[in-house]
């Protein structure tokens, strides 16, 4: 009975999710089409503050659907949790082999706490990330800094390109690329199964 339950919810959660979606999409259809008629400013004027305020918090929720289930590439059948993306920065994370693989980077203007020249990556052991912290799923800290002396160039994102930007522009592929490179290089190669980039917070 209690099983029978339990799936009934899993089911009404999976049927709000495909809701939003939905509804999602046909208000940025709406406002797509709108902003191709003139620039969207017209249909919005029409809108109430309500409608605004749905729409946003729908898209907030959209969003952090979306991140949820982009940190599920960073996590493993055996029970390995997400990483935790680092403010001020991203996450590049590529399947290998079934092996995840983890490269922090942050943004120009922010530096690591602590030396990666010679950890670019993370992965997950026994259900543990390898972290320079202690336990739990903290790859890396950026903070602002003058100076990016921490780790490799790669680890850093292009000065006017943060992480958020490079996926604006869908430059996501250079990225894994560099990151598989890297990788190669250290003898890692194998079926690739998939990459992603989870970009982090931006604190101002």
């Amino acid at each position: 009975m209690k099983e029978r339950t339990a799936n009934q919810a899993n089911r009404r959660h999976k049927l709000a999710g495909r809701q939003l979606v939905r509804q999602y999409r046909s208000d940025v259809v709406g406002i797509s089409r709108g902003a191709a008629e003139g620039c969207g400013v017209s249909l919005l004027s029409s809108w109430t503050a309500e409608d605004k305020v749905q729409l946003l918090r729908s898209m907030a929720t959209l969003s952090e659907m979306l991140k949820r289930d982009l940190l599920r590439v960073c996590s493993l059948p055996d029970g390995s949790p997400a990483v935790k993306v680092p403010s001020d920065g991203g996450v590049v994370c590529a399947t290998i082999d079934h092996k995840v693989y983890c490269k922090p980077m942050c943004n120009h203007g922010y530096d690591f706490q602590f030396l990666r020249r010679s950890r670019p990556y993370e992965t997950c052991i026994a259900g543990s990330w390898t972290t320079q912290y202690i336990g739990g799923n903290t790859l890396a800290i950026c903070f602002s800094s003058t100076v990016q002396i921490s780790a490799t160039s790669s680890a850093y994102f292009p000065k006017d390109q943060d992480c958020h930007a490079t996926q604006r522009m869908h430059l996501q592929d250079e990225i894994f690329q560099e990151f598989i490179t890297e990788l190669s290089d250290q003898q890692i190669t194998g079926a690739q199964v998939n990459a992603s980039l989870i970009c982090g917070s931006v604190v101002q």
